[in-house]
Parts: structure tokens; C-alpha cells; sequence
């Protein structure tokens, strides 16, 4: 649900605001762990000339794609994406009872959020 709401989403209002595509799905692929391996976003473009494919990578610019990500089409591949991810793993079952009573994520979630400054979010 997320990858939709931040990516697939954003992505479909701005092709649809400059008028030259649309997004048709998408999906994400987990590991056995549960996280997360890949996810793609199908991009239709009205016209595959220069001119759209530019609009699209600059698209891609502004909304943020992690790092590693790539634009494909017949016989044309080229890398983009700049975002970095982290993932905390946190311990929820094996802590004692107290730990748990007094303790609130969102509150982990916040401090991080300040750390960042507004170089990253949650």
C-alpha cells in the first residue's frame, strides 16, 4: 500500500498534469523475510519521443526513486534514482513485559523524524 501511495500516485497525477502518460499498475515483489525485493510501476506514455521520455525523467527527479531503480522500454534502459532507505528492526515480543507498558514507537518514530531535519522521513 505504501509503494502505491508514494510512488504509483504521485507519479499518475503528474503524468496526468502535463498530459503525456498515465501509470497502469504496478506491484512489489517480497522476500520470504517479508521485505520488501523490488517494486515496478508500469508508466504508459502517450508519445515514447524525446521530448515525453525527458518530462518523464525529470518527473522521476522530483518525486524521488531509490537509488538502483532503472527506466526500461524497447530497447532502452537507463539508470535512476537517488534515494537511500534504512530499515530498523526493533525487538516486539522478547523484552520484558515493562519495556512494553512504558514505551511507545511512535515516539522512536518522532525522534527520528527530528533527526532527520528534513533530510529523510518515516
Amino acid at each position: 500500500m505504501d509503494c502505491g501511495e508514494l510512488s504509483e500516485e504521485p507519479f499518475q497525477e503528474v503524468l496526468e498534469s502535463c498530459k503525456c502518460g498515465t501509470t497502469d499498475g504496478g506491484g512489489t515483489m517480497l522476500r520470504p523475510t517479508g521485505e520488501m525485493e523490488f517494486s515496478d510501476i508500469e508508466i504508459l506514455l502517450k508519445d515514447n519521443n524525446v521530448e515525453n521520455v525527458n518530462k518523464l525523467l525529470q518527473i522521476i527527479d522530483i518525486i524521488g526513486v531509490p537509488r538502483g531503480s532503472f527506466l526500461r522500454a524497447d530497447g532502452f534502459e537507463q539508470s535512476v534514482g537517488t534515494l537511500e532507505g534504512l530499515a530498523l528492526y526493533l525487538n516486539g515480543t522478547e523484552l520484558s513485559e515493562e519495556v512494553y507498558q512504558n514505551s511507545d514507537i511512535n515516539c522512536v518514530i518522532e525522534r527520528f523524524d527530528k533527526g532527520l531535519d528534513g533530510s529523510g522521513c518515516f
